[in-house]
Protein backbone atom coordinates (compact mmCIF):
# COMPACT_ATOMS: atom_id res chain seq x y z
CA UNK A 1 0.00 0.00 0.00
CA UNK A 2 1.16 3.57 -0.96
CA UNK A 3 0.38 6.61 0.58
CA UNK A 4 1.27 10.41 -1.01
CA UNK A 5 1.00 13.16 1.03
CA UNK A 6 0.63 16.68 -0.58
CA UNK A 7 -0.16 20.25 1.11
CA UNK A 8 -2.39 22.18 -1.01
CA UNK A 9 -2.66 26.14 0.38
CA UNK A 10 -6.16 27.44 -1.03
CA UNK A 11 -5.20 30.78 -2.17
CA UNK A 12 -7.59 34.15 -1.31
CA UNK A 13 -7.30 35.14 -4.79
CA UNK A 14 -8.59 32.97 -8.24
CA UNK A 15 -6.56 30.32 -8.83
CA UNK A 16 -6.75 28.57 -11.93
CA UNK A 17 -4.56 25.63 -11.37
CA UNK A 18 -1.83 24.35 -9.54
CA UNK A 19 0.21 21.14 -9.89
CA UNK A 20 2.32 18.23 -8.38
CA UNK A 21 4.39 15.70 -9.89
CA UNK A 22 6.65 12.97 -8.53
CA UNK A 23 8.83 12.07 -11.65
CA UNK A 24 9.58 8.60 -9.75
CA UNK A 25 6.12 7.38 -9.83
CA UNK A 26 4.68 9.45 -13.44
CA UNK A 27 2.34 10.50 -10.61
CA UNK A 28 0.62 13.67 -11.90
CA UNK A 29 -1.57 15.58 -9.19
CA UNK A 30 -3.71 19.32 -10.42
CA UNK A 31 -6.33 21.32 -8.89
CA UNK A 32 -8.08 23.84 -10.56
CA UNK A 33 -11.03 26.63 -9.14
CA UNK A 34 -10.99 29.63 -7.72
CA UNK A 35 -12.25 31.20 -4.07
CA UNK A 36 -15.65 29.55 -3.83
CA UNK A 37 -16.64 25.50 -4.52
CA UNK A 38 -15.52 23.99 -7.69
CA UNK A 39 -15.36 19.83 -7.77
CA UNK A 40 -15.72 16.94 -10.32
CA UNK A 41 -17.71 14.14 -10.77
CA UNK A 42 -17.28 12.38 -13.84
CA UNK A 43 -14.51 12.45 -16.78
CA UNK A 44 -13.88 10.87 -19.63
CA UNK A 45 -11.19 11.22 -22.28
CA UNK A 46 -10.29 11.62 -26.22
CA UNK A 47 -7.46 11.73 -28.35
CA UNK A 48 -4.34 14.03 -26.47
CA UNK A 49 -6.99 15.23 -23.66
CA UNK A 50 -9.40 14.84 -20.84
CA UNK A 51 -12.55 16.37 -19.89
CA UNK A 52 -14.05 16.50 -16.61
CA UNK A 53 -17.61 17.54 -15.93
CA UNK A 54 -19.20 18.67 -12.56
CA UNK A 55 -19.31 22.18 -10.57
CA UNK A 56 -17.52 25.69 -10.96
CA UNK A 57 -18.58 28.57 -9.31
CA UNK A 58 -18.49 31.47 -11.30
CA UNK A 59 -17.17 34.05 -9.38
CA UNK A 60 -18.07 38.19 -9.70
CA UNK A 61 -15.48 40.74 -8.84
CA UNK A 62 -15.24 44.59 -8.86
CA UNK A 63 -12.11 46.85 -8.56
CA UNK A 64 -9.61 43.93 -8.95
CA UNK A 65 -10.33 41.05 -6.47
CA UNK A 66 -13.16 42.58 -4.74
CA UNK A 67 -15.78 39.45 -4.37
CA UNK A 68 -19.15 40.89 -5.05
CA UNK A 69 -21.13 37.84 -5.77
CA UNK A 70 -20.67 33.73 -7.01
CA UNK A 71 -23.18 30.99 -8.41
CA UNK A 72 -22.12 27.40 -8.61
CA UNK A 73 -22.66 26.43 -12.20
CA UNK A 74 -22.36 23.36 -14.41
CA UNK A 75 -18.75 23.31 -15.48
CA UNK A 76 -16.13 21.67 -18.01
CA UNK A 77 -12.45 21.73 -17.77
CA UNK A 78 -10.95 20.20 -20.72
CA UNK A 79 -6.92 19.66 -20.13
CA UNK A 80 -3.96 18.04 -21.76
CA UNK A 81 -3.17 14.75 -20.92
CA UNK A 82 -0.19 16.11 -18.22
CA UNK A 83 -3.33 18.05 -16.73
CA UNK A 84 -2.62 21.32 -17.56
CA UNK A 85 -5.29 23.30 -18.77
CA UNK A 86 -6.59 24.03 -21.72
CA UNK A 87 -10.27 25.70 -21.17
CA UNK A 88 -12.76 25.55 -18.69
CA UNK A 89 -16.17 26.83 -19.10
CA UNK A 90 -19.35 28.27 -17.60
CA UNK A 91 -22.78 26.51 -18.85
CA UNK A 92 -26.42 26.17 -17.60
CA UNK A 93 -27.66 29.34 -19.37
CA UNK A 94 -28.52 31.82 -16.07
CA UNK A 95 -29.10 28.84 -13.53
CA UNK A 96 -27.30 27.85 -10.99
CA UNK A 97 -26.50 24.16 -10.84
CA UNK A 98 -23.66 21.50 -11.30
CA UNK A 99 -22.90 19.01 -14.14
CA UNK A 100 -22.95 15.14 -13.17
CA UNK A 101 -21.57 13.34 -16.22
CA UNK A 102 -19.66 13.95 -19.26
CA UNK A 103 -19.12 11.73 -22.18
CA UNK A 104 -17.41 11.81 -25.88
CA UNK A 105 -19.16 11.78 -28.91
CA UNK A 106 -18.81 9.92 -32.17
CA UNK A 107 -18.05 13.34 -34.05
CA UNK A 108 -15.37 14.25 -31.18
CA UNK A 109 -17.70 16.64 -29.43
CA UNK A 110 -18.60 16.21 -25.88
CA UNK A 111 -22.02 15.95 -24.04
CA UNK A 112 -22.53 17.72 -20.47
CA UNK A 113 -25.59 16.27 -18.24
CA UNK A 114 -26.48 17.12 -15.07
CA UNK A 115 -29.10 19.62 -13.38
CA UNK A 116 -30.15 23.73 -12.59
CA UNK A 117 -31.98 24.99 -10.22
CA UNK A 118 -34.79 27.93 -11.13
CA UNK A 119 -34.20 30.95 -8.96
CA UNK A 120 -37.90 31.62 -8.72
CA UNK A 121 -39.49 27.84 -8.33
CA UNK A 122 -36.67 26.56 -6.71
CA UNK A 123 -37.01 23.49 -9.00
CA UNK A 124 -33.97 21.47 -10.22
CA UNK A 125 -34.51 20.45 -13.81
CA UNK A 126 -32.27 18.27 -16.23
CA UNK A 127 -29.57 20.19 -18.48
CA UNK A 128 -27.84 18.61 -21.39
CA UNK A 129 -25.38 20.58 -23.29
CA UNK A 130 -23.11 19.65 -26.40
CA UNK A 131 -19.51 21.23 -26.72
CA UNK A 132 -17.03 21.61 -29.59
CA UNK A 133 -13.45 20.21 -28.69
CA UNK A 134 -12.67 23.71 -28.75
CA UNK A 135 -15.31 24.72 -26.22
CA UNK A 136 -18.12 25.93 -28.22
CA UNK A 137 -21.67 25.51 -27.23
CA UNK A 138 -23.12 23.75 -30.07
CA UNK A 139 -26.91 22.70 -28.19
CA UNK A 140 -28.34 22.76 -24.42
CA UNK A 141 -31.73 21.92 -23.27
CA UNK A 142 -33.23 23.04 -20.04
CA UNK A 143 -35.77 19.71 -19.39
CA UNK A 144 -38.42 21.21 -16.91
CA UNK A 145 -40.54 18.23 -15.50
CA UNK A 146 -42.97 18.60 -12.90
CA UNK A 147 -40.74 18.91 -9.67
CA UNK A 148 -37.45 18.14 -8.90
CA UNK A 149 -34.61 16.00 -11.24
CA UNK A 150 -31.39 15.30 -11.10
CA UNK A 151 -29.41 13.25 -13.55
CA UNK A 152 -27.03 10.37 -12.52
CA UNK A 153 -25.83 9.06 -16.22
CA UNK A 154 -26.69 9.31 -19.82
CA UNK A 155 -25.25 7.58 -23.06
CA UNK A 156 -25.35 7.90 -26.53
CA UNK A 157 -27.74 5.73 -28.35
CA UNK A 158 -28.49 5.08 -32.26
CA UNK A 159 -31.32 7.75 -32.39
CA UNK A 160 -29.79 10.07 -29.70
CA UNK A 161 -29.02 10.08 -25.69
CA UNK A 162 -30.54 8.08 -23.19
CA UNK A 163 -30.67 9.91 -19.55
CA UNK A 164 -30.91 8.53 -16.55
CA UNK A 165 -32.00 10.22 -13.41
CA UNK A 166 -34.47 10.60 -10.69
CA UNK A 167 -37.33 12.57 -9.60
CA UNK A 168 -39.30 13.05 -6.99
CA UNK A 169 -42.63 13.54 -8.72
CA UNK A 170 -45.65 11.51 -7.77
CA UNK A 171 -46.87 8.74 -10.09
CA UNK A 172 -49.96 6.59 -10.32
CA UNK A 173 -49.63 2.51 -11.07
CA UNK A 174 -47.94 1.45 -14.23
CA UNK A 175 -50.17 -1.59 -15.07
CA UNK A 176 -47.82 -1.64 -18.34
CA UNK A 177 -44.91 -2.25 -16.60
CA UNK A 178 -43.94 -5.05 -13.78
CA UNK A 179 -46.31 -5.53 -11.02
CA UNK A 180 -44.18 -4.29 -7.77
CA UNK A 181 -44.13 -0.56 -10.00
CA UNK A 182 -46.68 0.81 -7.94
CA UNK A 183 -47.64 4.64 -6.74
CA UNK A 184 -45.14 6.76 -4.97
CA UNK A 185 -46.19 9.89 -3.10
CA UNK A 186 -44.27 13.16 -3.78
CA UNK A 187 -41.42 13.98 -2.14
CA UNK A 188 -39.96 10.30 -2.58
CA UNK A 189 -37.41 9.35 -5.35
CA UNK A 190 -38.02 7.20 -8.83
CA UNK A 191 -35.83 6.42 -11.28
CA UNK A 192 -36.09 8.54 -14.39
CA UNK A 193 -35.53 7.86 -18.16
CA UNK A 194 -35.72 10.74 -20.80
CA UNK A 195 -34.99 9.51 -24.28
CA UNK A 196 -33.56 13.06 -26.69
CA UNK A 197 -32.54 13.65 -29.96
CA UNK A 198 -29.22 14.22 -31.24
CA UNK A 199 -30.45 17.86 -31.33
CA UNK A 200 -31.11 17.53 -27.25
CA UNK A 201 -34.88 17.80 -27.82
CA UNK A 202 -37.02 15.26 -26.05
CA UNK A 203 -38.66 12.05 -26.90
CA UNK A 204 -40.32 11.38 -24.20
CA UNK A 205 -39.70 11.55 -20.53
CA UNK A 206 -40.54 8.06 -18.45
CA UNK A 207 -41.10 7.31 -14.37
CA UNK A 208 -40.42 3.79 -12.65
CA UNK A 209 -40.10 3.18 -8.83
CA UNK A 210 -40.70 0.42 -6.30
CA UNK A 211 -42.64 2.27 -3.06
CA UNK A 212 -40.35 5.01 -1.32
CA UNK A 213 -36.85 5.70 -2.76
CA UNK A 214 -35.00 4.29 -5.93
CA UNK A 215 -31.68 5.98 -6.72
CA UNK A 216 -30.88 4.49 -10.04
CA UNK A 217 -26.97 5.14 -10.36
CA UNK A 218 -25.09 3.56 -13.75
CA UNK A 219 -26.80 3.07 -16.82
CA UNK A 220 -24.77 0.60 -19.61
CA UNK A 221 -25.48 -0.70 -22.76
CA UNK A 222 -26.44 -4.50 -22.02
CA UNK A 223 -24.59 -7.17 -24.27
CA UNK A 224 -27.90 -7.62 -26.53
CA UNK A 225 -30.37 -5.53 -27.45
CA UNK A 226 -31.54 -2.96 -25.00
CA UNK A 227 -29.73 -1.50 -21.49
CA UNK A 228 -28.80 -2.30 -18.31
CA UNK A 229 -29.53 -0.06 -14.66
CA UNK A 230 -28.24 -0.41 -11.23
CA UNK A 231 -29.35 1.45 -8.23
CA UNK A 232 -30.32 1.16 -4.89
CA UNK A 233 -33.67 0.91 -3.24
CA UNK A 234 -35.51 1.00 0.40
CA UNK A 235 -38.46 -0.84 -0.84
CA UNK A 236 -37.90 -3.75 1.64
CA UNK A 237 -37.18 -1.03 4.71
CA UNK A 238 -40.30 -2.25 6.37
CA UNK A 239 -39.05 -6.33 6.61
CA UNK A 240 -35.93 -4.65 8.67
CA UNK A 241 -33.66 -4.21 5.41
CA UNK A 242 -32.43 -0.81 5.08
CA UNK A 243 -31.28 -0.34 1.81
CA UNK A 244 -30.76 -3.11 -1.37
CA UNK A 245 -28.70 -3.04 -4.69
CA UNK A 246 -31.13 -3.12 -7.52
CA UNK A 247 -30.75 -4.46 -11.14
CA UNK A 248 -33.02 -4.00 -14.20
CA UNK A 249 -32.82 -4.36 -17.47
CA UNK A 250 -34.57 -1.83 -20.12
CA UNK A 251 -35.29 -2.12 -23.75
CA UNK A 252 -34.40 0.38 -26.55
CA UNK A 253 -37.38 2.62 -26.02
CA UNK A 254 -36.52 3.26 -22.13
CA UNK A 255 -39.25 0.32 -20.94
CA UNK A 256 -38.30 -1.80 -18.12
CA UNK A 257 -38.74 -5.91 -18.78
CA UNK A 258 -36.75 -7.62 -15.75
CA UNK A 259 -36.33 -5.78 -12.62
CA UNK A 260 -34.49 -6.97 -9.70
CA UNK A 261 -33.88 -6.16 -6.27
CA UNK A 262 -30.63 -8.12 -4.20
CA UNK A 263 -31.01 -9.17 -0.89
CA UNK A 264 -27.39 -9.21 0.50
CA UNK A 265 -28.61 -8.94 4.33
CA UNK A 266 -26.53 -5.57 4.23
CA UNK A 267 -27.32 -1.86 3.85
CA UNK A 268 -25.77 -1.16 0.45
CA UNK A 269 -25.38 1.55 -1.82
CA UNK A 270 -24.84 1.21 -5.67
CA UNK A 271 -22.74 3.63 -7.05
CA UNK A 272 -21.64 2.00 -10.31
CA UNK A 273 -22.07 -0.97 -12.58
CA UNK A 274 -19.83 -3.07 -15.35
CA UNK A 275 -21.30 -5.78 -18.01
CA UNK A 276 -19.26 -8.64 -17.85
CA UNK A 277 -18.91 -11.46 -20.36
CA UNK A 278 -21.57 -13.94 -18.65
CA UNK A 279 -23.15 -11.12 -16.28
CA UNK A 280 -22.74 -8.12 -14.31
CA UNK A 281 -20.74 -6.73 -11.78
CA UNK A 282 -22.20 -3.88 -9.27
CA UNK A 283 -20.23 -2.02 -7.47
CA UNK A 284 -20.81 0.16 -4.03
CA UNK A 285 -21.09 0.40 -0.46
CA UNK A 286 -21.90 -1.37 2.98
CA UNK A 287 -22.87 1.14 5.85
CA UNK A 288 -23.93 4.40 6.41
CA UNK A 289 -21.78 7.91 6.40
CA UNK A 290 -21.73 7.12 10.31
CA UNK A 291 -20.97 3.77 10.35
CA UNK A 292 -17.22 1.22 9.38
CA UNK A 293 -18.09 1.54 5.21
CA UNK A 294 -16.56 -0.74 3.57
CA UNK A 295 -16.28 -1.76 -0.50
CA UNK A 296 -19.33 -3.66 -1.62
CA UNK A 297 -19.47 -5.70 -5.00
CA UNK A 298 -22.47 -8.22 -6.53
CA UNK A 299 -21.78 -10.12 -9.29
CA UNK A 300 -24.98 -11.27 -10.65
CA UNK A 301 -25.11 -13.66 -13.63
CA UNK A 302 -27.11 -12.99 -16.58
CA UNK A 303 -30.03 -14.56 -15.67
CA UNK A 304 -30.29 -11.50 -13.41
CA UNK A 305 -33.04 -14.03 -10.89
CA UNK A 306 -29.97 -16.66 -10.51
CA UNK A 307 -28.29 -16.97 -7.32
CA UNK A 308 -25.66 -13.70 -7.22
CA UNK A 309 -22.08 -14.00 -5.99
CA UNK A 310 -20.78 -11.61 -3.17
CA UNK A 311 -17.17 -12.01 -2.42
CA UNK A 312 -15.87 -12.05 1.20
CA UNK A 313 -16.11 -9.00 3.13
CA UNK A 314 -13.41 -6.35 3.14
CA UNK A 315 -11.57 -5.94 5.92
CA UNK A 316 -10.49 -2.71 6.27
CA UNK A 317 -10.29 -0.64 9.39
CA UNK A 318 -11.18 2.70 8.43
CA UNK A 319 -13.89 3.68 6.24
CA UNK A 320 -13.81 2.88 2.35
CA UNK A 321 -16.46 3.93 0.12
CA UNK A 322 -16.49 3.37 -3.39
CA UNK A 323 -17.78 5.66 -5.91
CA UNK A 324 -16.91 4.31 -9.40
CA UNK A 325 -15.12 1.32 -11.25
CA UNK A 326 -13.84 1.27 -14.63
CA UNK A 327 -11.50 -1.79 -16.20
CA UNK A 328 -8.15 -2.16 -15.74
CA UNK A 329 -7.28 -5.26 -17.96
CA UNK A 330 -9.32 -8.04 -19.11
CA UNK A 331 -9.79 -9.37 -15.65
CA UNK A 332 -9.34 -6.84 -13.29
CA UNK A 333 -10.97 -3.19 -12.43
CA UNK A 334 -10.06 0.05 -10.61
CA UNK A 335 -12.60 1.30 -7.77
CA UNK A 336 -12.40 4.71 -6.76
CA UNK A 337 -13.45 6.48 -3.53
CA UNK A 338 -12.81 7.80 -0.57
CA UNK A 339 -10.91 6.67 2.69
CA UNK A 340 -12.46 8.21 6.04
CA UNK A 341 -14.95 10.27 6.46
CA UNK A 342 -16.28 12.57 4.61
CA UNK A 343 -15.36 15.88 6.85
CA UNK A 344 -11.73 14.48 6.47
CA UNK A 345 -10.82 11.61 3.90
CA UNK A 346 -8.16 10.77 1.33
CA UNK A 347 -8.65 9.62 -2.04
CA UNK A 348 -8.85 6.03 -2.69
CA UNK A 349 -7.97 3.95 -5.99
CA UNK A 350 -8.01 0.06 -5.38
CA UNK A 351 -7.50 -2.71 -7.84
CA UNK A 352 -9.70 -5.93 -8.07
CA UNK A 353 -11.24 -8.75 -10.25
CA UNK A 354 -13.93 -9.51 -11.77
CA UNK A 355 -15.54 -11.47 -8.31
CA UNK A 356 -15.25 -8.29 -6.43
CA UNK A 357 -11.93 -9.56 -4.95
CA UNK A 358 -9.04 -6.94 -3.93
CA UNK A 359 -5.61 -7.70 -5.96
CA UNK A 360 -2.69 -7.92 -3.77
CA UNK A 361 -0.65 -4.53 -3.72
CA UNK A 362 -2.69 -2.80 -5.84
CA UNK A 363 -3.67 0.02 -3.50
CA UNK A 364 -3.21 4.07 -3.54
CA UNK A 365 -4.43 6.61 -0.80
CA UNK A 366 -3.50 9.80 -1.68
CA UNK A 367 -4.05 12.71 0.95
CA UNK A 368 -3.29 16.03 1.85
CA UNK A 369 -4.93 19.11 3.50
CA UNK A 370 -8.90 19.20 3.91
CA UNK A 371 -10.73 16.29 2.84
CA UNK A 372 -10.16 14.70 -0.43
CA UNK A 373 -12.61 12.22 -2.62
CA UNK A 374 -12.10 10.76 -6.18
CA UNK A 375 -15.64 10.83 -7.98
CA UNK A 376 -14.95 9.19 -11.09
CA UNK A 377 -11.97 7.06 -12.42
CA UNK A 378 -10.89 5.93 -16.19
CA UNK A 379 -7.94 3.69 -17.21
CA UNK A 380 -5.91 4.62 -20.21
CA UNK A 381 -4.00 2.44 -22.94
CA UNK A 382 -0.66 2.96 -21.14
CA UNK A 383 -2.38 1.69 -18.11
CA UNK A 384 -2.50 4.84 -16.16
CA UNK A 385 -5.07 5.40 -13.68
CA UNK A 386 -7.00 9.11 -13.79
CA UNK A 387 -9.28 10.14 -10.78
CA UNK A 388 -11.08 13.37 -10.83
CA UNK A 389 -12.82 14.38 -7.72
CA UNK A 390 -12.69 16.95 -5.13
CA UNK A 391 -10.21 18.82 -2.18
CA UNK A 392 -12.32 20.43 0.25
CA UNK A 393 -10.99 23.02 2.91
CA UNK A 394 -12.50 25.21 5.41
CA UNK A 395 -13.49 27.84 2.95
CA UNK A 396 -13.37 26.33 -0.55
CA UNK A 397 -13.28 23.38 -2.57
CA UNK A 398 -11.11 22.37 -6.03
CA UNK A 399 -11.49 20.19 -8.30
CA UNK A 400 -8.41 17.54 -8.27
CA UNK A 401 -6.64 15.51 -11.11
CA UNK A 402 -4.86 12.57 -10.37
CA UNK A 403 -2.73 10.22 -12.78
CA UNK A 404 -0.42 8.04 -11.59
CA UNK A 405 0.70 3.72 -12.02
CA UNK A 406 -0.22 0.79 -9.44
Amino acid sequence: MRHTYSLLLFALAALAASCERNDETDEILKFYGDVRDDMAYSITESPGAYYLCGQLTEVKRTNGNHITGSKPRVGIVKTDLSGNMIWKKYLGDVYAGSGSKVILLNDGSVLAAGQVTDSVSLETDLYVARLSSSGTLEDENVIKIDRNQACTDIIQTPDGFLLLGTTDAATLPDPGNPADSVFNYAGYLDILFVRLRNNLEVIEAKQWGYPWNDRAVSLKADRNDGYVVAGTTDRHANKGRKNDFFLMRVNSVANITRPVILDSKNDEFASDLEVLDDGYLIAGTSGSETELRRPHFARVPFDIYDTVYYPVQYLNTSSWTVNSITRLTSNYFVAAGRQGQASSADMLFFAFDEWGNMADGKVMIHGSSGSQTAYDVLVDEEDFVIGAGVNSGETNAMITFLKFRF
